[in-house]
């Protein structure tokens, strides 16, 4: 039997994790943000920063079930729009994000920047401490949650 529990981590994060037997099977990890951080989105919205379901769970609807309990839950918290990335090749959560009505907003692009060039840029680097606090936690969030699938999955 699969159940999910619910962790507000701070005001803008949140943790859905589905369970069987009292072990986590599956996460979705979501970010809110509000309409009042950037001017060129006056709606708020969110973020589903991480989505995963342990191998031997997938094709159970578990994904499905972790992805409407986090658009429930986001619309509850303020959201008025959820935004899913995926990676370029992976076309099982391809197919789970327009199996719910996601469709295609925008295109990031990418860039490999490792390793360091052997001389350095002469303009400064940032460090860890000159991003949003929100984002470092973000990260930390997601890095814990997969932390436990490999704890208690495996």
């Amino acid at each position: 039997m699969i159940r999910s529990s619910f962790k507000r981590l701070g005001k803008s994060l949140t943790l859905l994790c589905a369970t069987e037997n009292d072990k986590v099977v599956g996460y979705v990890c979501c970010w809110l943000i509000p309409a009042a951080t950037r001017d060129d989105m006056p709606y708020s919205r969110a973020y589903v920063i991480d989505i995963s379901i342990s191998p031997e769970h997938r094709g159970k609807s578990i994904g499905t079930q972790l992805l409407t309990h986090a658009e429930w839950t986001m619309r509850d918290a303020g959201a008025s729009f959820l935004i899913g990335n995926i990676w370029e090749g992976n076309d099982a959560s391809k197919a789970l994000f327009q199996s719910q009505g996601f469709g295609v907003e925008m295109r990031e692009m990418g860039k490999q920047i490792a390793p360091f060039p052997e001389t350095p840029p002469s303009a400064p680097v940032p460090n860890a401490m000159s991003y949003p606090k929100q984002l470092g936690i973000a990260i930390a969030v997601v890095f814990a949650a997969a932390l436990l699938m490999q704890i208690f999955v495996y």
